[in-house]
């Protein structure tokens, strides 16, 4: 519907001779990289525009007959607001929510930030050796950490699943991970190899024989659920306070829920930034694109 309507915005620009393709002949087409700064210049002059809260679910077509009486002037929205050109019209309500889920898919982990390394450990059972995986007295800041780092796969141990660490936020003492159906706080996140993980993701009750580091598990979240940045009361970003000694443990508590904007919220509140918009005054309007066409065909 809307495509429809672009072509009604583009049918009084000059037209050229255009090459599409790898076609040996050339197509008279409208030439699109055309501006014309008439409405650039009207943002200047506050007398010819007002400021516009978009309803719920109101489409660009639909504003454009509510204040103009014609579907055809939604164009201006577009060259009057660059917020609108950069990120989009906003979307329902309803839909933000589906929309979080579908642009943040992954799982979030919130951790102490001090790994435990591991090393092997030969075990006689008297019919075979076995190798385990044991906790070294030696603690290392994630920040410092060779195993915690993205490209490398997570095992959580109790959850039996695993998946790879697509980023870490030092800041904020989280992990993202495409793993799915992790338990929650009472896990442990541990790093395997590949090989490993490619077997867990078949068998789920595989064991894996290689476990490099690990390190305990504070909360866990959806993504879209997952803190984006938390704020003080004057709405400046915080963050979580570290310890000032050595393997430097992030302390969560400093910060709560209270201070936290999630992805989804965040989302809420770009939507509702999106609906504050200028529109050219309805006396205006034609008179200005009698102004634009008459430019274009210079």
């Amino acid at each position: 519907e809307v495509g429809i309507l672009m072509s009604n915005y583009f049918k009084n620009f000059p037209v050229v001779d255009y090459k599409f393709g790898d076609e040996i002949g050339f197509n008279r087409f409208q030439h699109i990289g055309t501006t014309v700064d008439i409405l650039d210049q009207v943002k200047e002059y506050s007398v010819y525009y007002r400021t516009y809260h978009i309803q719920n679910g109101e489409r660009p077509e639909q504003l454009s007959y509510k204040l103009y009486g014609d579907v055809n002037h939604y164009w201006t929205f577009y060259l009057l607001n660059d917020h609108l050109r950069q990120t989009g019209w906003p979307i329902r309500e309803a839909d933000v929510y589906p929309k979080a889920q579908e642009y943040y898919p992954n799982t979030v982990i919130k951790v102490t930030a001090v790994t435990q390394d591991k090393q092997p450990k030969l075990i006689d059972t008297g019919d075979k050796i076995l190798i385990e995986w044991v906790a070294t007295d030696e603690q290392t800041p994630m920040s410092q950490s060779k195993a915690f780092v993205p490209g490398n796969y997570v095992y959580f141990r109790y959850s039996k699943v695993t998946g790879k660490i697509l980023k870490i936020d030092q800041d904020m003492g989280m992990i993202w991970t495409d793993a799915k159906g992790i338990r929650g706080i009472d896990d442990i996140v541990e790093i395997i190899d590949k090989v490993d993980a490619d077997k867990v993701m078949t068998d789920r009750e595989f064991i894996p024989e290689t476990r490099r580091a690990e390190m305990e598990i504070v909360e866990v979240y959806d993504e879209f659920d997952a803190p984006h940045h938390y704020e003080d009361a004057s709405g400046d970003w915080i963050y979580p306070e570290y310890s000032g000694e050595f393997p430097f443990p992030i302390n969560h508590r400093s910060v709560n829920t209270m201070n936290s904007v999630s992805y989804y919220q965040r989302l809420v509140e770009l939507n509702d930034k999106q609906k504050s918009i200028s529109v050219v005054k309805a006396e205006s309007i034609l008179p200005i694109i009698k102004e634009f066409n008459n430019l274009l065909n210079r």
